[in-house]
């Protein structure tokens, strides 16, 4: 008759609905308490305000079905595709096809890597960057020596920079 899903499914809708009923009985109560006892309660204004909140929560408990439903499907097409993946690559004909580019594109990776050492290796000259840093600083000592007032705006800015960026 009904399977455990179902009746899950079933529960979980009650479980909404009674909740949405209860939601609006608090609002109701909410807004008649707001009210003293001396002013008129306009009726028909509270009942279409109940009417619109529970028209609300209907439209979207809906939405939450059709949004549960797309994704159900949206799941089984996955699996679909990834049983035909699966069953694609236990053939022959495609493991000759894919064996020999895996092959040659490890053989590059290979190839760049000796490559990159070699101009990692060429290209960075631990002397040169000394010298380059020192002069930088030397430069600096200077800046801060004849102008003092830039030398602090600089070393203000260059913190600064260091903090936005890390």
């Amino acid at each position: 008759m009904f399977t455990q899903k179902d009746t899950t499914k079933t529960s979980r809708k009650i479980a909404y609905a009674v909740l949405a009923l209860v939601g609006t009985a608090c609002i109701a109560l909410g807004i008649m308490g707001s009210v003293s006892v001396n002013e008129e309660v306009d009726h028909v204004s509270l009942l279409n305000s109940l009417m619109e909140h529970h028209e609300f929560h209907t439209s979207k408990f809906s939405l939450y079905d059709q949004l549960k439903a797309e994704n159900m499907q949206n799941m089984r097409d996955t699996h679909a595709s990834i049983e035909d993946l699966l069953t694609s690559l236990k053939t022959t004909k495609f493991r000759a096809k894919t064996a020999p580019a895996i092959k040659k594109g490890v053989e590059q990776l290979k190839s760049n890597t000796k490559t990159s050492e070699k101009t990692s290796k060429n290209m960075a000259k631990p002397e040169e960057l000394k010298k380059t840093f020192g002069d930088a600083a030397r430069l600096n000592a200077e800046v801060h020596a004849y102008f003092p007032s830039e030398g602090a705006k600089i070393e203000k800015l260059k913190t600064q920079l260091k903090l936005h960026h890390f």
